[in-house]
């Protein structure tokens, strides 16, 4: 009778623990959600998509690709450029040279001008606005990208530019 009780109680506490271990997990868990929800909203507010590649949405592998082929093309262009044509010695006093690197520095403008109008459009509230400052960065030069600089940072502050979170505001999270 006597071990029986004892039997018992030790099940009753093994079923407790039990129950207090998965209660903890549960908490640990829903903790982790938490700070992983925490985390998000943090970098959500500075732009950044914290989402692994498997959760990559369509126009996410559009805008990848896009960036990769413009990188093959710029890439391709000033290799090719630099192996036909050095750039140094300069030689300005031929057509063929300078015409040459014209056409690298054009493709290369419009190379980085494409990386910087995805960071504008994506940045700006709407897809008009940012399609009208895309096209003067495109069409205009580097004053409309630095006029963009510009009212971004006044708008927001430099502050905004991080893409990710610094680590003072990721360590309170943790």
């Amino acid at each position: 009778e006597r071990a029986k009780s004892e039997e018992r109680r030790t099940k009753n506490e093994a079923k407790r623990n039990t129950s207090n271990l998965k209660q903890r997990n549960k908490e640990k868990d829903e903790g982790k959600g938490m700070q992983k929800q925490k985390t998000m909203t943090m970098v959500n507010t500075t732009g950044i998509n914290n989402s692994s590649s498997s959760d990559r949405s369509c126009p996410t592998w559009l805008f990848i690709g896009f960036y990769a082929i413009l990188f093959v093309v710029t890439a391709t262009t000033i290799a090719k450029t630099a192996s036909e044509f050095p750039l140094f010695p300069f030689q300005s006093d031929s057509l063929e040279w300078n015409s040459n690197w014209l056409i690298a520095t054009v493709i290369d403008y419009y190379g980085a001008c494409l990386c910087f109008c995805g960071i504008v459009f994506k940045s700006e509230d709407n897809w008009i606005r940012g399609s009208l400052w895309c096209l003067g960065c495109c069409l205009l030069g580097s004053p409309i990208c630095c006029l963009w600089m510009l009212a971004f940072l006044w708008k927001h502050g430099v502050d905004s530019l991080s893409l990710s979170p610094n680590r003072r505001s990721h360590q309170q999270l943790n």
